[in-house]
């Protein structure tokens, strides 16, 4: 009983667990682990950690295990994994070398989302910094687009009522669209209005079936922030949008609460 418990608590542990054999070999590895880096753990144990870097930080990390099993302290690295169709995954990595020096015992994190965060905050300083007005908003809706994946982002100025807004900043399928007027009732865009943020990961076009945006771009997910003024009142909207359903937008709201 004891041992399943101790079984149990090392493979659902929050973290991903694993011994490294000296080349990088992975000797075992946790389920949280194994679904940290989407590969079944019949196909981990035996390979080379290394395969899984990506090419950019291999040499850096073939250093960190060098150093790992010259040092009896405690050591830590940031690598980007390799993932199928995906975008790289960012992961902390801590290591301590076992007492026979034979194999370091070594905790993974993933740091994907607090990256993309530092990396948001970073381009809205550079951003401020390099240009102003509607070239801002231009820049910021691309990147959001190429950020989170999504097909559509809307950069809104809110017209006085808070009723109807008019784009300052439009990119859809890679590439600018014209600035419009249009009407929030039915959309929402109308939900977002004086919230942080709003959000509707699927079915966003079953749910509003009278934005007509929605329908002809055959939206699925949404997320929208609401812009402030320096008195505390809604004075702008940004909305990402999406043709296919996500199973959270936790990265684009946590971008969007950036912004």
């Amino acid at each position: 009983a004891w041992l399943e418990r101790y079984t149990e608590l090392y493979d659902f542990a929050p973290g991903g667990f694993l011994p490294f054999g000296r080349d990088g070999e992975i000797l075992q590895v946790n389920i949280t682990g194994a679904r940290l880096l989407e590969v079944e753990r019949a196909r981990l144990v035996g390979r080379r950690f290394g395969v899984l870097v990506a090419a950019p930080d291999r040499a850096g990390f073939k250093a960190f295990l060098e150093k790992v099993f010259a040092s009896q302290a405690q050591e830590v690295c940031e690598v980007a994994l390799l993932k199928d169709g995906k975008g790289p995954l960012k992961i902390h990595i801590t290591a301590t070398v076992s007492q026979d020096g034979q194999e370091c015992r070594v905790m993974l994190a993933d740091i994907t989302e607090r990256k993309q965060i530092e990396h948001a905050q970073l381009f809205l300083q550079q951003c401020g910094w390099s240009t102003s007005g509607e070239d801002f908003f231009r820049a910021l809706a691309r990147y959001l687009a190429e950020t989170l994946g999504m097909e559509y982002v809307r950069i809104d100025r809110l017209e006085r009522d808070g009723l109807a807004a008019k784009t300052v900043a439009v990119y859809c399928d890679g590439k600018f669209e014209d600035n419009l007027a249009h009407a929030l009732k039915d959309t929402p865009c109308a939900d977002a209005v004086g919230k942080i943020i709003c959000s509707f990961p699927r079915d966003v076009r079953r749910l509003f079936p009278r934005d007509v945006m929605l329908q002809e771009m055959m939206a699925e997910s949404y997320a929208g922030t609401t812009l402030w003024g320096s008195r505390g009142q809604p004075i702008g909207l940004i909305a990402v949008i999406g043709r296919q359903p996500r199973g959270d937008l936790h990265l684009a709201e946590a971008i969007l609460k950036v912004v």
